[in-house]
Order: C-alpha cells, then sequence, then structure tokens
C-alpha cells in the first residue's frame, strides 16, 4: 500500500469519526452496536431509534459508552500528522521529475487547465475576458490561481491581455504578464498587445510591454508596426527606449487536462519527454472511437 492509499484510509477512519449529526469529532461519543457507527451522546436522542447515518434500527442496549474511540481518533490524527507532509513533499517531487524537468530546456511552459475553464460565452469570452474589461483586479488574480487559460481568444481573437490593455489596468496588465501570457499573441487585424498600448496612447503600458520581451516589429493587417500607429512623441520616445529586463516570465500555454496523443513515428528522445508528464498518455494503436 502506497502513501496515497494509507492517507486515504486513515480519511476514511477519520470520516467515521465525526458524528454524522453536529459534522465534528465526536464529545461524550456512543457507538451504536449494530452498525458500529459513532455519534455525540446529545445528538443521538434528536433520532427515534434510527441511525442517523444508515438508518439502521436499534434499541436502547445497543447504545454502548465501552468501545475505543479515544484511542482510534489519537492513533488517525497521530500518523495523519505524519504522513500528511511526506505526501506533500512527494507530490512536490513528482511534478518537479516529471513536469519541470520535462519543460527545463523548451522556450515556453506548458500548463494544464481543467476542461471547464474553457468555457466561454456567445462572444467567446471567457470569465478572465470578463474580469479584464471590468478591472476586477482580484478576480483576476482568483482565475489565475485557478489555472485557467490566460490566453485564450474570444470569437474575435482577443485575448485578456488585449482587454487588460483596452480597460488601461496597469495592475491587470502585469499581473497577466507575471503569469505568463504570451505577449505577442495577436486579435483582430492582427493586432498585438502593443499595438493596441499604442493605440489606447498609454505610454505607462507601452514601457511594460517592452520590459516584458514585446515585439516592436510584429506588423498588423495594413503593415503597420507599433510605431507607425502614432504620431505622438512622447510614445514614439517610449517605443524606442523600452527595453527587456532580464529574467522575463516564460510565456504559458494551456492544454486541456488528460491528453492523449498518438505517435506514429517520433524520435525516442521526444518520445520519452511526452511519457515523462503526468498529463500525457501515448497510445500506440489510432482508434477514431477512443481517441476522438
Amino acid at each position: 500500500m502506497n502513501l496515497e492509499d494509507k492517507f486515504h484510509l486513515l480519511s476514511n477512519c477519520e470520516d467515521e469519526l465525526i458524528c454524522f449529526v453536529c459534522e465534528d469529532w465526536c464529545k461524550d461519543p456512543v457507538r451504536l452496536g449494530k452498525c458500529g457507527h459513532y455519534f455525540c451522546s446529545i445528538c443521538l436522542p434528536n433520532y427515534d431509534y434510527s441511525c442517523p447515518k444508515c438508518k439502521e434500527l436499534f434499541f436502547k442496549e445497543d447504545v454502548s459508552t465501552a468501545h475505543w474511540y479515544g484511542e482510534v481518533r489519537q492513533s488517525v490524527e497521530y500518523f495523519k500528522t505524519i504522513l500528511e507532509p511526506l505526501l506533500e513533499n512527494l507530490e512536490k517531487l513528482k511534478n518537479t521529475d516529471k513536469d519541470e524537468n520535462t519543460q527545463a530546456d523548451l522556450p515556453f511552459r506548458i500548463k494544464f487547465a481543467d476542461p471547464k475553464s474553457f468555457k466561454k460565452n456567445a462572444k467567446g469570452e471567457s470569465n478572465l475576458h470578463l474580469a479584464c474589461k471590468r478591472k476586477n483586479i482580484q478576480q483576476v488574480k482568483r482565475l489565475i490561481e485557478d489555472n485557467v487559460d490566460i490566453n485564450s481568444k474570444d470569437y474575435a481573437c482577443w485575448t485578456p491581455l488585449h482587454e487588460a490593455i483596452q480597460a488601461e489596468s496597469i495592475d491587470i496588465v502585469i499581473q497577466l504578464l507575471n503569469s505568463g501570457a504570451l505577449i505577442n499573441s495577436v486579435g483582430e487585424f492582427y493586432v498585438t498587445p502593443l499595438h493596441k498600448a499604442v493605440l489606447m496612447e498609454n505610454s505607462a503600458i507601452i514601457s511594460i510591454l517592452l520590459e516584458n520581451g514585446a515585439s516592436k516589429d510584429e506588423i498588423d493587417f495594413y503593415g503597420r508596426k507599433p510605431e507607425d500607429c502614432t504620431k505622438r512623441q512622447d510614445l514614439l520616445e517610449a517605443l524606442n527606449e523600452g527595453k527587456p529586463k532580464e529574467n522575463i516570465e516564460k510565456p504559458h500555454v494551456f492544454l486541456m487536462n488528460k491528453v492523449m496523443v498518438y505517435c506514429h513515428s517520433i524520435d525516442e528522445e521526444y518520445r520519452k519527454k511526452i511519457v515523462s508528464s503526468k498529463n500525457i498518455r501515448i497510445c500506440k494503436d489510432f482508434n477514431i472511437k477512443i481517441n476522438n
């Protein structure tokens, strides 16, 4: 039995020791002889000879105060205290060994998101798009912590970063960039976030984007670089003076959790990298019924 199984078993034991009525550790515990469930002595009289948990009928003589509740609870709490940090460190080691080492030599970081986080409204906007438009920095932080796709595009190809720039929310722009938003992702008419910042005439956001590696050479649908979108001297100076800072956060790309990959022909080196990720499975035989 591995650590996870042992911890799960202890958690089940803990659940059995919690009073089903008050949902807390049993106070002055009593045990029902027929089903073996524990309750607080003051909680049980509220039920007329029917176990609140399993509905098993019992008689007054089935209620016992002679049991091992105290000793069992003490043992469960003791071993959970020992196993919990071990399990947490084991999970960190697993993630480090598999995902972080797999991605160490990549120019971006792969993150796996819950499929529900890809949900969009009628305009193709995610909850993160809407939070950026409303300048709700707290909701933006919560959504990023929930590992939503920060680079998802609405049906007009705008990303949350474009929306944050449109809303002129510097805090949200910084939050998205620090969380690995794709800084040169193009929106409608191939407008990059830097194009958008210039069009919004926001020199502060222009400087922030350039510090985080925004390209000044991308062209939009009309063949314009960001510098071609303005004649204001202060904005042109901001574009010319901006330089990337050191240790820029790697951009993050998001995949749905649990990915199936069909590999017909692939170098062994790359196959090992794919296999080492806990979220990806490789299948050797393609079956449209299984893999679709």
